[in-house]
C-alpha cells in the first residue's frame, strides 16, 4: 500500500488509508515507512495510525508523528493484537497543516508474527501503550518496600 498527501497549505484536510479488516487470534506486526517533505521546513501535517476494533470508534492514535521534513524514509513497526471473536482494522490518517509539503506512507505490510525490534503493547489499566507512544498514568503502591522489588520504566535514549 502507498499513500501520498499533498498538503497544499490547506489546513485541517484529512486523508485516510484503510487496511483490510483482520480477524485472527494472534499478534501481528504492522511495518511501514513514512516520508515528510516541506519547502519551508515546517510541518506539513500530522500522521496518525489508529486501530479500529469491531467497527467501533477510532479512539486515540496508537502512533503519531508531526514535525518538520525527515529528508529520508523512516521505518516504523507497530505491534497489534486481537483475540477472537474480535476483528480490527488499521487506519492511517494525515491531517494537513497550513504549510505546503508532502506526507507519504509506503511499503505497508501486515506481518503474521510479532515485531522484531518493537515490543508488544503494554497495558496500563484500560490503555494500551505501544513503543514510541506517550502515556500518563497514576501508580499507587500499598504496603512496605522490599529491596528486591523494582519498577522499571523505559525512557527514550536521546543523542
Amino acid at each position: 500500500s502507498f499513500m501520498l498527501v499533498n498538503t497544499s497549505g490547506k489546513f485541517g484536510q484529512r486523508a485516510h488509508l484503510l487496511l483490510p479488516q483482520l480477524k485472527e487470534n494472534d499478534t501481528h506486526c504492522i511495518d511501514f515507512h513514512f516520508y515528510v517533505s516541506s519547502k519551508s521546513g515546517s510541518s506539513p501535517g500530522v500522521l496518525n495510525v489508529y486501530v479500529k476494533v469491531n467497527n467501533g470508534e477510532l479512539g486515540s492514535p496508537v502512533w503519531n508523528m508531526s514535525g518538520g521534513p525527515t529528508g529520508t524514509w523512516n521505518r516504523v513497526e507497530l505491534a497489534i493484537s486481537t483475540f477472537w471473536p474480535n476483528f480490527y482494522q488499521v487506519i492511517f490518517e494525515v491531517i494537513t497543516s497550513d504549510h505546503q509539503g508532502y506526507l507519504a506512507i509506503d511499503d505497508v505490510k501486515v506481518l503474521g508474527h510479532p515485531c522484531t525490534s518493537t515490543p508488544h503493547f503494554l497495558r496500563v489499566q484500560s490503555v494500551e501503550v505501544n513503543a514510541g507512544q506517550f502515556a500518563t498514568f497514576q501508580c499507587t503502591a500499598n504496603g512496605r518496600t522490599v529491596p528486591s522489588n523494582r519498577l522499571w520504566l523505559q525512557v527514550p535514549f536521546l543523542s
